[in-house]
């Protein structure tokens, strides 16, 4: 069997090269590493032990599941890849970000994400030994209590953050288990008189979370759903360098407005569009939402036919 190449790569994120991975560990070159947290609906973390046999760090315990890129492969499909290896998980991956790590074992720029599942890992015997679902609560109790015992790296990149995500409001991709919570909210928001045939709801919501090319979220406080986001990649038109988007939907349950629940809800929307490269999003704000997405830093657009419903839009080309 061939020995694996991985990528090298500079402090910015680029490759810069490619080296077998024997010798990237022998010289501690600097290269890429993906990092996947993953949480169960009911908020735990899964926490693994790596096997004895590993090159770096074995035996210790891990709360992402992760991995050496390869030369000239994708960041993003290697933390795929690499959470469908380690785990036996594909479910979508969220992005948290990027950063960077080293010392004397180790030296990587690292591509982070996170992902929620509805079901159990089947972890790969040669790279882990065994792993259960952690409270969170506990997992942070245990980072700060006995740091010896994780990976180092993945609590300088990750520890923060993960302190951070428990914190309220929570926005996340949908799961096929949020069906009846983000009808409810549908209902809601069309002030609760419409008429949804359950069957064809169903099949609509099944479309749209398992979608690559639209963006379902929910929001929680308290694990309580309270709201939700819809957004749409209608791909790329005649003209060449962007697509276009629609930001559909954005709703947030009466009682849980002015809890950051529907700024959370708009960052991640930004953030997926973001990611997408030349891609405008656009949406006509109601007229009680205009000064909510001004407040957020977006500007108005009055020109068109409706002047109390103006149009929004993100647009990396103005920095908009």
């Amino acid at each position: 069997m061939s020995e694996e190449i991985a990528a090298l790569y500079d402090t910015e994120g680029k490759q810069i090269g490619s080296a077998p991975r024997s010798e990237v560990r022998a010289k501690n070159l600097h290269h890429a590493a993906t990092a996947v947290v993953v949480f169960n609906r009911a908020g735990r973390v899964f926490v693994h032990q790596r096997t004895e046999s590993k090159d770096v760090y074995p035996g210790l315990f891990d709360f992402a599941a992760g991995g050496v890129l390869q030369d000239g492969e994708d960041p993003w499909e290697a933390a795929g890849r690499e959470l469908a290896e380690e785990l036996g998980l594909s479910d979508p991956l969220n992005r948290i970000g990027e950063g960077e790590y080293a010392d004397a074992h180790t030296s990587y720029h690292g591509f982070l994400a996170w992902a929620l599942t509805d079901d159990e890992p089947t972890l790969q015997a040669e790279e882990v030994q065994g792993g259960s679902w952690w409270p969170r609560e506990e997992l942070l109790r245990a980072l700060e209590e006995t740091p010896e015992r994780f990976m180092p790296d993945t609590v300088a990149l990750l520890g923060g953050w993960l302190a951070a995500e428990g914190s309220n409001p929570r926005v996340r991709r949908t799961t096929r288990g949020d069906l009846t919570a983000v009808r409810s909210l549908s209902l809601a928001y069309q002030g609760g008189t419409a008429s949804i045939d359950d069957d064809a709801f169903a099949r609509r919501f099944t479309t749209l979370h398992t979608s690559a090319h639209h963006l379902l979220l929910i929001a929680e406080l308290d694990g309580i759903p309270v709201g939700y986001a819809l957004a749409q990649d209608h791909g790329p038109g005649l003209r060449e360098g962007f697509s276009v988007g629609r930001f559909h939907d954005l709703y947030v349950a009466p009682a849980a407005r002015r809890a950051g629940v529907g700024r959370r809800l708009v960052c991640a929307v930004a953030a997926w569009a973001e990611t997408r490269g030349e891609f405008i999003l656009d949406w006509q704000g109601s007229p009680g939402a205009v000064a909510f997405y001004e407040r957020l830093g977006y500007e108005a657009d009055r020109r068109g036919d409706f002047a109390d419903r103006p149009g929004f839009c993100i647009d990396p080309r103005t920095g908009q």
